[in-house]
C-alpha cells in the first residue's frame, strides 16, 4: 500500500456511510489503518490541538454517538490543560450554520458540538464540509467555516432566504472551487481561503 508523505488526516463524511456503508466504511478503515477504526480522534500539530469528529448522527449508533460526546468534551479539557497547545481546531462533515439552499444546518452539530466548543477558551475554529461552497462565520468569538470547496458547487441562498445573515464572506451565490491554507505566524493561525 502506498504511503503519501503527507500525512492525511480524515474524517468520515456522508458519503462513506451512503447505500453501501459496511462496503464504504471496510474501503475507509482500510485505506487509513492508523485510525484503528474509530470514528473520532485527536491528533496535535505543534501548539494546535486538532479533534476530528463523525457528525454523520444518524448513521452511528446512539450509544457510539453518546461515547463521542463525553470524549470529545474530555479531549477540549485535556487539550485546555495541555501548556503546550496554544489553540484547538475541531473538524467534522456537517456545518452547524449554513445558507445553502440544498443543505440544512445540523441541528445535532449546533446542540452537540458547538456550545463546548464556545466554551472552550482555547478552541478557534469550527471547519465543515458537506455544503459545496464557502462560508466565513465568526460568532463569540470564534470562526465556523464551511469548505467543501470540491465537487459539485451549491448555491448559497441570498437576501431574505438566508438563515444566518453574518456570513463574513462576501462571495456570490455560486462560489467558486477552493481549498483552505492554514498556516501558523507568531500571532496566531492565518487561515486562506
Amino acid at each position: 500500500l502506498w504511503q503519501p508523505r503527507v500525512p492525511t488526516l480524515p474524517l468520515l463524511g456522508n458519503h462513506d456511510y451512503a447505500l453501501t456503508r459496511q462496503a464504504g466504511l471496510t474501503h475507509f478503515f482500510t485505506r487509513f489503518p492508523q485510525l484503528g477504526r474509530r470514528h473520532w480522534f485527536s491528533t496535535t500539530y505543534g501548539p494546535l490541538g486538532l479533534i476530528f469528529l463523525d457528525s454523520n448522527v444518524r448513521r452511528l449508533p446512539a450509544a457510539h454517538w453518546d461515547a463521542q460526546v463525553r470524549w470529545y468534551r474530555q479531549e477540549l479539557a485535556r487539550f485546555e490543560r495541555m501548556p503546550s497547545i496554544e489553540g484547538v481546531l475541531v473538524l467534522l462533515h456537517h456545518p452547524p450554520y449554513t445558507n445553502c439552499t440544498l443543505v440544512a444546518d445540523s441541528r445535532a452539530v449546533q446542540r452537540t458540538f458547538v456550545p463546548p466548543f464556545l466554551q472552550s477558551p482555547k478552541t478557534l475554529a469550527m471547519v465543515a464540509g458537506h455544503v459545496h461552497s464557502y462560508e466565513r462565520y465568526t460568532r463569540a468569538g470564534k470562526t465556523f467555516l464551511v469548505t467543501g470547496g470540491g465537487g459539485p458547487r451549491m448555491r448559497l441562498a441570498t437576501g431574505r432566504r438566508r438563515r444566518h445573515g453574518d456570513d463574513c464572506f462576501a462571495g456570490p451565490p455560486l462560489r467558486g472551487f477552493h481549498f483552505l491554507l492554514l498556516t501558523l505566524v507568531p500571532s496566531g493561525l492565518r487561515i486562506a481561503m
